[in-house]
């Protein structure tokens, strides 16, 4: 009995860590492609104050 509640901590804390790295992983690129979108927009402001 005290196997089987070992095993199944373990394999909840596994699962825990693995969506704490995917969440980690997915704020990292969204942020990146946020800063894109932003020097995009950025870039077209530009291009209208040119004209």
């Amino acid at each position: 009995m005290e196997l089987a509640k070992l095993l199944a901590l373990i394999v909840a804390g596994i699962w825990i860590l693995l969506l704490l790295i995917y969440l980690i992983m997915k704020d990292i690129k969204d942020r990146k492609y946020n800063k894109l979108l932003k020097t995009k927009e950025q870039m077209i402001k530009e291009d209208k104050d040119k004209f």
